[in-house]
């Protein structure tokens, strides 16, 4: 692996054909965004809701913040906060950017 891919940016890998010795690089798509996953456990619940709230309110915590833009507006701030509540409570809203 040359370079790990990201959410923003695809990756690259080293390729060695095994009868010719040859090399080359090959570019890895980047990642999906899984927007409401903040901490990347492949789960969207609570756990996202109270670690988006606490660093929102400035704690030093980790998180996924192309995952916290949950509305996909390039901001990570309270309207996201308010959205994700309202995807955990079963109301009717898409997580991630909305098509025009």
């Amino acid at each position: 692996m040359v370079k790990e891919p990201t959410v923003t940016d695809p990756g690259m890998q080293r390729r060695i054909c095994a009868h010719c010795g040859d090399t080359g690089q090959e570019e890895i798509p980047r990642l999906a965004i899984s927007y409401g996953d903040v901490n990347g456990d492949g789960k969207i619940n609570t756990l996202d809701l109270i670690i988006l709230r606490q660093y929102l309110a400035g704690w030093d915590v980790e998180l996924d913040t192309a995952a916290a833009d949950v509305n996909g507006d390039g901001k990570t701030n309270t309207l996201d906060l308010i959205i994700l509540r309202q995807y955990l409570a079963g109301w009717d809203v898409t997580l991630g950017p909305q098509a025009p």
